[in-house]
């Protein structure tokens, strides 16, 4: 996929042409209440299918979902699709704005010529089947497995219950069995914390005609981190603003207008042009919708 397609409204897409900038917004606050959940729950599928002790199965899900819960995804979402309907209706001023085409080579090469010293994102493609989802996770799923089955994060049995021992070699035995299992715990959390890079690429099937990728970056809810606010549909919305800065490769390859958008397509480019933006193929929409 050599193009991405960022649908907006046409105030967005002065503010991202104006500004030569972009704005990785909270993925949590957006229409689907879903993003960054459905990590836990495929993880409950594979641990059902492979029928583990439900206590073990319930402090990896646990886990999982604290990390949800102080994670938040920042994302640009973008679309391998262009010229979509569903796209124009949902996030383009109602079919009034703009689909700008992004290089991928470009956002990627963004990323990498980046102050190593600020925030970083990387360009996912959102996987919408179950079956995939399970696939993305089963790696890990089975590193996990793994310690499960051999016993490791078994929690070791008091002193009163070690027969045969007195008191002070049982304590001991059972401080070393203690120390071994906080070992395997922390061991299983830094397993569970490599499922930060899926949490915000899972989404809903309902919305796999979307076709979406996304620049992602992350939020430590917990943890003072550099982020800006914005207002959104009366939400405050954090995010962080991304420079397109120059480079060998063109920011943008095309710019198509939705099929409500009434600009000639010479004041896109001169626009276009005026920005910095040169070259950019302009065209308009091939939906009839009115």
């Amino acid at each position: 996929m050599d193009i991405l397609y960022h649908y907006c409204n046409p105030a967005a897409f002065l503010s991202i042409i104006g500004n030569r900038c972009i704005w990785l917004s909270s993925l949590s606050l957006s229409n689907d209440a879903m993003e960054g959940k459905l990590v836990g729950s495929t993880f409950r599928t594979l641990f059902d299918r492979n029928k583990l002790n439900e206590k073990q199965a319930s402090m990896v899900i646990d886990a999982i979902k604290s990390l949800e819960e102080v994670i938040d995804g920042l994302g640009f979402c973008l679309s391998e699709k262009g010229d979509l309907l569903s796209q124009w209706r949902g996030y383009s001023g109602d079919g009034q704005g703009f689909s700008i085409g992004f290089s991928k080579e470009y956002l990627e090469s963004l990323n990498n010529s980046r102050d190593k010293n600020t925030p970083g994102f990387s360009t996912e493609r959102v996987i919408y089947e179950l079956a995939e989802h399970e696939s993305a996770l089963q790696p890990i799923f089975e590193r996990i497995l793994q310690d499960i089955l051999i016993g490791k994060l078994n929690p070791p049995s008091p002193p009163s219950m070690l027969m045969g021992l007195d008191h002070e070699a049982g304590q001991k035995i059972y401080e070393l069995a203690r120390e071994e299992y906080g070992k395997a715990v922390h061991n299983m959390m830094s397993k569970v914390f490599m499922v930060l890079s899926h949490l915000f690429r899972l989404k809903n099937p309902a919305f796999r005609e979307e076709a979406e990728w996304r620049l992602i970056s992350h939020l430590f809810n917990e943890l003072e981190d550099e982020c800006e606010f914005r207002i959104s549909a009366e939400r405050l919305i954090p995010f962080r603003s991304i420079a397109l800065k120059n480079l060998d490769i063109p920011a943008i390859r095309e710019v198509i207008l939705g099929p409500k958008n009434i600009t000639p397509e010479f004041v896109v480019s001169k626009f276009l042009e005026k920005n910095g933006f040169v070259g950019v193929t302009v065209k308009r929409s091939s939906a009839t919708y009115r």
